[in-house]
């Protein structure tokens, strides 16, 4: 049995409705922060390669979602493999493969590429830097604003992406 399988097996077993938005933020969050840290201090040199390729990528698909989420949920799994425990590697692929759907759905997904990417920017430098503590507070930063994102309510969705249309014009 390959960690594809296993992927597979748990999210067809969480896909329900045990598996809560909520309940995946919240194993995220315990799963993704130690993560970082760890991916800190144990990442090699072609884990880093591999991230800021994982990273441009997601420059590269702002206009994309469908890319930009490939990029990102790689990024994630990467920076669990850099810990160089598999198993973390696996749980990690389990819970974003559950969280796609919802990040796809997403209403106002391009006003939140910039705070996306500028998180992951944060992460990747303090991994590069092996700065553990670093790593894991930007992790804890993207996470809790992820969970934020993912929770509101769906008028304020459309307000705030009303909103950002509005600012983004204005920049131009």
């Amino acid at each position: 049995m390959t960690s594809t399988h296993v992927v597979e097996s748990m999210s067809m077993l969480l896909g329900d409705e045990r598996a809560s938005l909520a309940s995946l933020q919240a194993a995220r969050a315990l799963l993704e922060i130690p993560i970082a840290r760890l991916a800190a201090t144990n990442r090699t040199a072609a884990h880093v390669v591999r991230l800021g390729e994982l990273l441009r990528q997601m420059e590269l698909g702002q206009g994309q979602p469908q890319a930009f989420i490939d990029a990102d949920t790689d990024f994630h799994i990467e920076l669990a493999r850099a810990t160089g425990n598999p198993v973390l590697g696996v749980l990690s692929e389990t819970i974003v493969a559950l969280l796609r759907k919802h990040r796809i759905l997403l209403t106002e997904f391009e006003q939140e590429l910039p705070a996306a990417l500028t998180s992951h920017r944060a992460i990747l430098a303090a991994v590069t830097a092996g700065r553990s503590r670093a790593a894991g507070d930007a992790m804890e930063q993207h996470l809790a604003h992820v969970s934020e994102v993912l929770h509101r309510p769906a008028s304020a969705k459309k307000a705030r992406s009303g909103a950002g249309s509005k600012r983004s014009s204005r920049k131009r």
